[in-house]
């Protein structure tokens, strides 16, 4: 085996985060007092680190306003949206074959 371990990231390989990301990057525009981006240019920037995704949603925003939006993001995903995310279908069955078959995925570490 070339490699005996996987490393997937969470959200929208896993795990269906979409509607949720997309719901809180829009409460997090209105809570700062930022246009809100529509769904589509919000898809498009799931993937980017925050600090790059906020700086191509909102390219004229001073640094200040575009980290007011990033911080208020982070306190709608992690505190106050309670909208459940949910395993793509067949992604628990995938995961049980790959243990048996001895890959084990990794958990990141703080």
């Amino acid at each position: 085996m070339k490699y005996p371990v996987i490393i997937f990231d969470w959200d929208g390989t896993l795990m269906d985060s979409i509607d949720k990301i997309v719901a809180c990057m829009q409460q997090a525009a209105i809570t700062s007092g930022l246009e809100v981006p529509g769904t589509e240019a919000i898809r498009n920037i799931i993937g980017l680190s925050l600090n790059k995704a906020m700086a191509k949603l909102y390219p004229t925003a001073s640094a200040a306003q575009q980290l007011a939006v990033e911080n208020a993001y982070r306190e709608q995903y992690l505190h106050y949206n309670q909208q459940q995310t949910l395993f793509y279908p067949g992604i628990k069955a995938w995961l049980e074959c790959a243990k048996r078959a001895g890959l084990y995925p990794c958990r990141r570490h703080r």
